[in-house]
């Protein structure tokens, strides 16, 4: 009698399913000690009587611990939901107008806010533990991804401000030009001169504080001394300044600035050395990497009905604060302080992640530091003033548990930009050119079609070319070559079809070497005009340095090994 023909207990692609089951009867006895455990328990699969090709032995999987940062910081989409309608709206319209991610309109828009209310509140947590709210924000962009035209257009109406007030300082000198006894006060709103003896200046006369605009961050950087270093350190906590001189000395009791600037993504190790880790200066900076959006230039404009609220929005941070002024006259700031729930609610955040700190990278440890202990509390102010004064002029001074949950979870996404940018400094990145990266981001969004280990070569063809102008498109045949130049395979199928061979460790290693700026042309919660009107996109920003789990699984015995 004719022995039958023995049955496949495997997938096509020789391996287990998701359930550990192939198409037949084994079965996959796995018992985890901790299902929200890095580490993968072991898998144990056992044989059936009638199944005695298959051994009763522990099937062997690869152990595998995820890096701290990325289940740390993991990185996050921009939470444009924490902000009010009207604030959601008007970042939507600007980004579309100059081709950007809402996410970058919002965090500059927050930098300018930071200095308009400036030294005018400070955020209190507790007794002794209060922080002022400027920020010092970097956009990380290649040159031409639109970083410039981004803060351009919200820097507008500050610089105009900036003009009537030089206006109206020239105006009273030529009234009391011939009055000595007259002391004239330029008021200050921004500034691109970035040289400590300015900023000496600019502090005597104005104690609000200003913004700094400082297009690209490496001049900064790159231009302290010793001393001009270690009053920018102070300057980020709003410190006093004092320079001592041989017959003179020079007081500040009170500074403090907002920094914006635009940095590209190669210069940022060059310019943030090893230095700036240790003595805390690159933690002091938020970091945002962006490119452009979309291929196609849009021709939105920015609606009256936005600017008008721009404009409301900064006139009433800059003018409703009511603070005081002493006997000395030094400004006496208003306090904003945290609701019961909303202190209870940032101390339990900042007790988790700072049990966490530990366990970080050297280098992400300070900029965690600086994100839990400083700017938790500013966001909480600037989100407490946003929401306030989107709504009326007056402002509260009791910051309550909803701001605070929305603090954190700007917190929580800033911490992932941290993740993103640190592989920068990471010398195994390789390089990769345009057509490389579009064709590895492709491989990623196109993962969930992958059926038994094998992807059409065609629906790469066909998701590329979407993304390319119409002399660039490559057919199967160039895609293919473009695969194989990459280390990966691909193989003929039925019905005259190529198939690229799902490696996903392989893709995995590819899509972690991609350039941090790298993204999809979509943004998240985001809306984009088309011929049918408006429609939702999400913003997917691409995460580095995961590579998949993947366990090695033993393949059923050849009939050579039999014998």
């Amino acid at each position: 009698m004719k022995k039958p023909k023995r049955k496949t207990y495997l997938n096509d692609d020789g391996k287990l399913d998701e359930n550990g089951e192939g198409e037949g009867y084994m079965r996959k006895r796995t018992k985890a000690v901790d299902k929200n455990s890095a580490t993968k328990a072991v898998k144990r699969v056992r044989s059936h009587k009638s199944e005695p090709w298959i051994d009763d032995k522990v099937t062997e999987v690869t152990e595998v611990t995820a890096n701290p940062e990325d289940k740390i910081m993991p990185v996050k989409d921009f939470p444009m939901d924490i902000f009010p309608q009207q604030f959601q709206d008007f970042a939507v319209n600007v980004a579309t107008s100059v081709n950007v991610d809402p996410g970058l309109i919002a965090s500059i828009a927050l930098t300018i806010l930071s200095s308009a209310v400036g030294n005018t509140v400070k955020i209190r947590a507790k007794p002794k533990y209060e922080v002022v709210p400027f920020l010092w924000l970097v956009v990380i962009a290649k040159s031409g991804e639109g970083k410039t035209p981004a803060i351009d257009a919200l820097l507008d109406y500050v610089n105009t401000l900036q003009w009537r007030a030089a206006q109206e300082y020239r105006r009273a000198g030529k009234e009391t030009k011939n009055r000595r006894s007259d002391k004239l006060t330029l008021e200050r709103y921004v500034s691109n001169n970035i040289s400590v003896a300015s900023l000496f200046d600019i502090f005597e006369q104005n104690q609000r504080g200003i913004i700094l605009h400082v297009d690209e961050v490496s001049r900064l950087i790159l231009g302290f001394d010793n001393v001009s270093r270690g009053l920018y350190l102070e300057l980020f906590k709003g410190g006093s300044w004092t320079i001592d001189r041989k017959y003179s000395q020079r007081v500040i009791p009170r500074t403090g600035a907002g920094i914006l600037g635009g940095i590209q993504p190669k210069l940022l190790p060059d310019v943030f050395r090893e230095r700036s880790f240790h003595d805390g200066l690159f933690s002091r900076f938020l970091l945002y990497p962006t490119s452009r959006r979309y291929d196609k230039v849009d021709t939105t404009e920015i609606s009256d009905e936005n600017n008008a609220y721009w404009e409301r929005l900064v006139d009433r941070c800059y003018k409703k604060v009511h603070f005081r002024w002493d006997e000395d006259g030094l400004m006496i700031p208003r306090v904003l302080r945290l609701h019961k729930e909303a202190r209870d609610l940032w101390e339990s955040f900042r007790d988790t992640r700072n049990s966490e700190i530990p366990f970080l990278p050297e280098r992400a440890q300070p900029l965690m530091s600086k994100l839990i202990d400083y700017y938790l509390l500013k966001f909480a102010g600037l989100l407490h003033v946003i929401r306030m004064f989107s709504k009326a002029e007056i402002l509260g001074f009791t910051i309550d548990k909803e701001t605070m949950k929305h603090a954190i979870s700007l917190t929580n996404f800033f911490a992932g930009q941290v993740t993103m940018m640190l592989t920068s400094y990471d010398k195994e990145t390789s390089s990769f050119d345009e057509f490389q990266i579009r064709l590895i981001v492709t491989l990623k969004d196109l993962e969930g079609q992958v059926t038994s280990g094998k992807l059409k070569l065609e629906i790469i063809s066909h998701s590329v070319n979407g993304k390319l102008p119409d002399k660039l498109k490559r057919d199967p045949v160039q895609i293919s070559a473009m695969l194989r130049k990459l280390n990966l395979k691909t193989t003929p199928g039925t019905n005259n079809y190529k198939y690229l061979i799902w490696e996903p460790e392989r893709i995995g290693e590819l899509f972690s070497k991609l350039p941090v700026t790298a993204v999809t042309s979509v943004t998240q919660n985001s809306r984009q005009q088309d011929d049918e009107g408006t429609r939702k996109t999400k913003h997917v920003v691409i995460p580095v340095q995961k590579r998949p789990i993947v366990a090695r699984k033993r393949l059923p015995r050849t009939n050579q090994e039999e014998e």
